[in-house]
């Protein structure tokens, strides 16, 4: 048997209802190789996204799970740190851009009038 793990480990992000239960969704953030005792540090953070927008204003849970089948096959560390959740908001439109959109409107508005009111002249 060689060294190391003969499966891989897994890191998953779960969201689960907010009460808990099975995932609504699951995103693979990083697969430890079978035979590897670690995963390499090449000196910079390891990043993953998991987009979120799906569940917008809902309450949710989530979790992170490491998936180790084994004992005793090496190290199973791991460190997570710096976890954030933010949104992206559509920007509001400025004073000048609303002014644009009603003076659009307006005119959509009177040019229904006009049209209406030459059909029923004629």
């Amino acid at each position: 048997m060689g060294f190391g793990a003969t499966e891989d480990r897994t890191f998953e992000v779960n969201i689960e209802p907010s009460g808990g239960g099975a995932p609504l969704q699951t995103d693979l953030i990083l697969t430890a190789q079978a035979q590897t005792t670690a995963i390499p540090d090449s000196g910079s953070n390891l990043v993953g996204v998991v987009d979120m927008s799906t569940f917008a204003g809902q309450a949710v849970r989530i979790s992170f799970d490491w998936f180790v089948p084994q004992e005793f096959t090496g190290p199973a560390f791991c460190q997570l740190d710096n976890v954030s959740v933010s949104s992206v908001i559509a920007p509001i439109p400025t004073l000048s851009e609303w002014g644009l959109i009603t003076m659009a409107g307006i005119l959509g508005i009177v040019g229904f009038m006009v049209m209406r009111r030459r059909k029923l002249t004629v």
